[in-house]
């Protein structure tokens, strides 16, 4: 893992500092930072995560001239540097500037592969979480211009990439630069120890060993296909289909990290509730739920289940019977999965409960099963389609489609809560002038 090391001036830690703040946190604003000398009070201006204010308050209390940060993503970036920046007297020494240089060329979207140093392309890797190309990378090119025309094949054989995900992973960060996408979004932001602890949001967290090994980021998992899955160990289609439906409500709120629901609101109303904010339910969310309606008992074998507020309400296939399996509710006890259906209607609503026993209706319907096997979609052998070159990502299979849509129940009910929000918003008082 790359380590960043640094001993920088006052004056120019704040500069550096402040200049990349401003590129990754657009709520921060130069003047708001100088203007506040509370660190506790900064550190929650910059960072809401708690665990990273935490780590740059270790960092300054231990009053090194030497400090290391892990350089996995842009977030470790800017607390490396906002740790020079807050606690500059305890930091004084000689300079690194070369080496902070080093950083604002990997993170500042509008600098140019063509213009980068080997340095520079060493630190870009790294920040991927694929440092074990880096000697290859050093024997391959001296300059970025080579990677920016990189094939997957020049992937493989020059630089020695033979798992699939990383070679994707890589082509999908060069495209994000070279195309001018907005590299400060948040599904670009979304390293793969995000993805790690999104794993126990969706209640997989069985496969956080694969997906780290697969250095899965945001970008790769919006881009999954379903010949992915075998590279990451997935098979069971109802662990599948949770993976699908957790992408999918990702996507609908922008990849927004904070968009997901993990705890309970204490003046929360739950008959107020609307099926498109339970979609937002992490796995702990609902077994708060369960122990909600006296099933506290079952809780806990949601753990590992692949359950969360999206597969319950988006995926039509998923009913109160299979809830009531994956919990390990005898059969037998029929009268506690009378209750817990009772409940089930109650949170995902009427409208989405519906078009699950329309779907049920149909004939050659499948039932979702806890144990069924996934099936790749088979390709036609025919297709007029036109051919990938080999320098092209295929798309065409993605295991949650770009369109892909919410049940019609959920988007009535998001069409009521905008109705609300609508009513209950003040009235706009304007100035009326004689015409």
């Amino acid at each position: 893992m790359p380590v960043f090391k640094a001993v920088v001036s006052k004056q120019k830690a704040m500069i550096l500092s402040l200049h990349l703040l401003q590129d990754h946190c657009s709520h921060v604003s130069a003047s708001r930072i100088q203007a506040c000398r509370d660190p506790k009070k900064e550190l929650g201006i910059i960072f809401p995560c708690e665990e990273d204010g935490d780590a740059v308050l270790r960092i300054a209390r231990e009053g090194r001239e030497e400090f290391s940060v892990p350089m996995q993503d842009q977030t470790s970036v800017s607390l490396a540097m906002f740790a020079v920046f807050t606690f500059p007297e305890q930091l004084e020494s000689s300079s690194a500037l070369d080496r902070f240089s080093t950083f604002f060329a990997v993170t500042r979207p509008s600098s140019s592969f063509d213009r980068w140093s080997m340095e520079t392309l060493e630190t870009w890797l790294g920040a991927q979480g694929l440092t074990q190309y880096c000697s290859a990378l050093r024997s391959w090119t001296l300059s970025g211009h080579h990677i920016s025309k990189a094939t997957p094949q020049n992937l493989e054989r020059d630089l020695g990439i033979r798992h699939p995900l990383h070679k994707k992973k890589l082509q999908l960060a060069i495209s994000a630069r070279l195309t001018g996408d907005q590299t400060n979004t948040p599904l670009h932001r979304l390293d793969h120890s995000w993805v790690l602890r999104w794993l126990d949001d969706v209640g997989l967290p069985q496969y956080k060993d694969a997906f780290s090994e697969a250095r899965i980021d945001g970008r790769v998992l919006n881009c999954l296909t379903y010949d992915d899955l075998s590279f990451l160990r997935l098979s069971n289609l109802l662990h599948v289909t949770s993976l699908k439906r957790g992408i999918q409500v990702l996507r609908e709120h922008n990849f927004d990290p904070s968009a997901l629901k993990r705890r309970s609101v204490p003046d929360e109303d739950p008959r107020a509730r609307t099926s498109i904010q339970v979609s937002l339910w992490t796995n702990h969310r609902v077994m708060e739920w369960l122990r909600t309606v006296d099933l506290s008992e079952y809780a806990p074998n949601l753990r590992g289940s692949g359950v969360h507020g999206a597969l319950m309400v988006y995926d039509v296939r998923f009913t109160s019977e299979v809830l009531a399996s994956l919990l390990s509710i005898p059969s037998g006890k029929t009268l506690l999965r009378r209750h817990l259906n009772t409940h089930f209607k109650e949170l995902v609503g009427r409208c989405v409960v519906q078009e699950k026993r329309e779907l049920a209706a149909t004939s050659g319907y499948m039932p979702l099963t806890t144990s069924a096997k996934v099936k790749m979609p088979k390709k036609s052998q025919f297709s007029l389609k036109r051919k990938k070159s080999k320098s092209e990502l295929d798309f065409d299979d993605l295991l949650c489609p770009l369109d892909e849509k919410p049940p019609i129940g959920a988007l009535q009910d998001r069409e009521k809560e905008l109705v609300v929000q609508r009513l209950s918003a003040p009235p706009v008082v304007g100035r009326i002038t004689k015409v």
